[in-house]
């Protein structure tokens, strides 16, 4: 699943059944419409973070694993600097109640689809 593509109820699910969560692909790619969210900057900006770093740190808070890429030093250098800090419950509903989503991998290659479109 992609970190960006808020699924709670497949979250829920996966954590009833003692599954662990893996958000591959978590931060898309450098022109995630995310990226340009003026909630996730104003955030951001507050926490002295970058977008990317908020996103991390909110999929690390949920329970996941997050495994994101990047071919820039200065991007992996960033993905790595998330101790410390955390985001507040208000700061976790505020990116969970953000209307955009944005899914970099399908799930077409699933034989049933869980979930599909009740989060959505």
């Amino acid at each position: 699943m992609c970190l960006l593509q808020h699924r709670p109820k497949l979250l829920s699910y996966l954590k009833e059944k003692g599954i662990h969560a893996t958000a591959y692909s978590c931060l898309g790619s450098t022109d995630s419409p995310l990226y340009k969210n003026e909630e996730l900057k104003k955030l951001a900006e507050k926490k002295g973070k970058t977008v990317q770093q908020v996103l991390l740190v909110w999929g690390l808070q949920r329970g996941s694993s997050v495994i994101p890429k990047s071919v820039s030093a200065q991007r992996i250098q960033g993905n790595f600097e998330l101790d410390g800090w955390e985001l507040t419950d208000d700061e976790v509903k505020i990116i969970d109640s953000l209307p955009e989503r944005f899914k970099v991998c399908g799930d077409s290659w699933l034989p049933v689809k869980v979930f599909f479109g009740d989060d959505e």
